[in-house]
């Protein structure tokens, strides 16, 4: 626990390399999903990825590779929300680069047919 106390501080006072280098040195595959999801939010797909690697995240892993194709950083932001579950998130970012279609179609996957 003191780990990850420490491993979230660093995340949010020092750069991402400072931080994978803490993690390499106390590997543990919670630290290793905790920098994954702090690179996606920074959109930092190399570290992300080799933060899935480590954490054995194969779902992770092609999630960033699905990341990697698209060209629109929104369009990016908007999917990483809906991998961490922010759906309303999602759906706004979507909202707000006109792509309407898109939140229809994140709310049909879900089932969500009262949104």
């Amino acid at each position: 626990t003191r780990s990850l106390r420490d491993a979230r501080n660093l995340l949010t006072t020092c750069s991402m390399q400072d931080a994978y280098s803490f993690i390499d040195s106390n590997s543990h595959h919670r630290l290793w999903g905790l920098l994954a999801e702090h690179a996606l939010e920074k959109l930092d797909f190399v570290i992300a990825d080799k933060a899935f690697v480590r954490a054995a995240d194969y779902q992770g892993i092609q999630f960033v590779k699905h990341l990697q194709k698209l060209a629109d950083e929104k369009k990016q932001k908007a999917e990483i929300a809906a991998f961490f579950k922010r759906f309303d998130e999602a759906e706004a970012i979507y909202c707000d680069i006109d792509r309407l279609d898109l939140a229809i179609e994140m709310r049909i996957r879900l089932g969500d047919w009262f949104k």
